[in-house]
């Protein structure tokens, strides 16, 4: 069985994920007890009435969840806490501060800001603003789900305390859609259970909640957004506000298949490519060099097979000690002038491709001494070069 910590954590978490579709606003995260503020409240109104809960209930949620310390009659938001509880569960949100009547307050940012109809706004510049209205936010159903998560924390403190305004206005909801004081309450509830099965969470997922989409509906939703951008690929903007899109990827049941429909113009490589290009603003060769580099480093083997394959690489073997020998002698090349040859070489092509100096001393007793270089030719006038070491000169 999880623990309390654990349940209102996650409850929070949940909450949080489930309001980024609501315009975004700073609150207060807590309620400091014997003060009025009133004022402040009006501004940042308190997580406690965001989510209709006692005081009492909110404070003693927070210390389970271990982001409140409280020492007597002093209470205050762990920051830090906050911070590594906003990063464990991967939430889109912020904890800040700021000093109103010299009084260090505790706030969170909860929601999402908008570019054009809803801008971001620091909780200084909200405070100094005139139009400092909080949003007015439907969420009667993330409320209802967050005090069962809270009742299942089986706390101490008195009941959850919900508005009696937005209670009655449920109730009042119910009665226009029909008169169900005839209905047998189990069969009702039966009925509605059998209805919401295959919709989504709520708390997961609001709005597909919200427009009623079920679960055996959603290929034919993607089919239906896919169809609306073009049958390519889904811009959409994200919760950070960036723009970010998603690219219908091909099923195929061969590789060949694959391999020809990614070669084809407009495939899916193009538009990861014009992707990159128009998001950083780089020239089209500096993505695709880019997405090659990053396929060689993750996929490196695969990349060098490749590669070989299409004779776009080709590996070049080390001379060995024999054979370097024989060509420093042929062209009268001593052993410093061959090592500043060697040293250009290899910073030109970035490796080694002749025997190490060392290897070539230890073949030869390391002795340095020059072989004898000459050559042979056959009756049919075939010129065969070669070169060798007196034997005695090893000993």
């Amino acid at each position: 069985m999880s623990s309390p910590r654990n349940i209102g954590r996650q409850a929070l978490a949940d909450f949080f994920r489930a309001m980024v579709t609501q315009n975004a606003h700073w609150y207060s995260i807590f309620v400091p007890e014997g003060e009025d503020c009133s004022g402040v409240h009006d501004v940042f109104p308190p997580l406690s009435k965001l989510l209709s809960i006692d005081v009492g209930m909110m404070k003693e949620v927070l210390q389970a969840c271990g982001l409140l310390y409280t020492r007597g009659k002093i209470s205050s938001p762990l920051l830090s806490a906050w911070n590594e509880f906003l990063v464990e569960y991967q939430v889109d949100a912020e904890i800040t501060t700021f000093s109103i009547n010299n009084k260090k307050r505790f706030f969170v940012r909860i929601g999402t800001w908008h570019k054009l109809h809803h801008p971001v706004m620091t909780p200084v510049k909200l405070w100094r603003s005139n139009s400092r209205v909080p949003p007015e936010l439907q969420i009667l159903e993330l409320k209802d789900a967050f005090a069962c998560a809270v009742g299942k924390m089986e706390l101490t403190s008195a009941a959850l305390k919900y508005k009696n305004d937005e209670s009655s206005s449920d109730e009042s909801s119910s009665d226009e859609s029909g008169d169900t004081s005839n209905h047998d309450p189990d069969v009702s509830d039966g009925v509605a259970d059998d209805a919401m099965s295959s919709k989504f969470d709520p708390i997961q997922f609001p709005l597909l909640n919200k427009l009623g989409v079920k679960t055996e509906d959603i290929n034919r939703l993607v089919q239906e957004i896919l169809k609306l951008h073009g049958n390519q690929e889904i811009i959409f903007m994200r919760g950070n506000n960036r723009a970010a899109s998603l690219v219908a990827l091909p099923s195929h049941r061969t590789l060949e298949r694959i391999r020809s429909d990614f070669s084809k113009k407009n495939s899916v490589i193009d538009l990861i490519v014009s992707n990159i290009t128009k998001n950083i603003g780089c020239s089209y060769d500096e993505a695709v060099e880019s997405f090659i580099h990053s396929i060689s480093k993750k996929y490196e083997d695969c990349f060098i097979s490749v590669g070989i394959e299409r004779n776009i690489i080709k590996l070049a073997q080390k001379m060995d000690a024999i054979s370097v020998e024989a060509m420093l002698q042929d062209a009268c090349v001593n052993h410093t002038n061959a090592r500043s040859l060697f040293r250009h070489m290899h910073q030109f092509f970035g490796k080694d491709m002749f025997e190490s100096e060392k290897k070539r001393r230890e073949i030869f007793g390391n002795n340095d001494f020059p072989p004898t270089v000459n050559k042979h030719v056959l009756a049919d006038k075939t010129v065969i070069p070669y070169w060798y070491k007196d034997p005695e000169q090893l000993i």
